[in-house]
């Protein structure tokens, strides 16, 4: 595959332009029609590659979901949603407390999204969107990790895939190293 991609360096461009491209919100999808089954997780088996590696310039899959405007219109969305699913519950007290702490706090809070449980109690909600399926992989960082381990019962992974289509959503709740496998990509050193 990556001796093919060498060869062919016209994919590179379209890989580019399908990372960095605006993918703004489509008219607003029927929300009841949204959400959908979460893959299930499987062992992930970490096989010893046959191959001596090649340098890979750029990690497409990466800088897509990087792409600060999907990830701003995937969270509009979900603000959208949350909001509509807590007034179909019968909780319009608790849709007018949804606050979007990434746009208006910063991004380092370890979460996107505060709402609430049915109980009221605080709802942790942390958006992952990619314009691909639905099991693509995502990043997460260090500090999401641990604050979704602090606040597992709390936490709520909502995966939104296929979104520059159809948008769907899954949602999983708790820890992140619970929810999914997950993969060490990059370390920090110090000496």
């Amino acid at each position: 595959m990556i001796s093919y991609l060498n060869h062919n360096l016209g994919f590179e461009d379209k890989f580019k332009q399908f990372a960095e491209q605006d993918t703004p919100i489509k008219p607003i999808p029927n929300f009841e029609k949204m959400v959908v089954t979460p893959p299930t997780m499987q062992m992930l088996l970490e096989p010893t590659p046959l191959y001596h590696r090649s340098p890979i310039q750029v990690n497409y899959l990466e800088k897509e979901q990087a792409n600060n405007r999907l990830g701003h219109s995937g969270e509009e969305l979900i603000v959208r949603y949350e909001k509509w699913s807590l007034i179909q519950l019968g909780k319009e007290k608790f849709a007018e407390q949804v606050q979007w702490i990434s746009k208006n706090e910063g991004d380092g809070a370890g979460f996107d999204i505060l709402s609430k449980e049915l109980n009221g109690k605080d709802k942790y909600i942390e958006v992952k969107t990619t314009k691909l399926g639905k099991e693509t992989p995502f990043f997460f960082t260090r500090n999401e990790l641990t604050f979704s381990q602090e606040h597992n019962s709390n936490y709520h992974l909502y995966r939104l895939f296929n979104f520059e289509e159809e948008a769907k959503l899954f949602i999983k709740t708790g820890g992140l190293d619970k929810i999914c496998n997950s993969v060490p990509m990059t370390f920090k050193g110090n000496f």
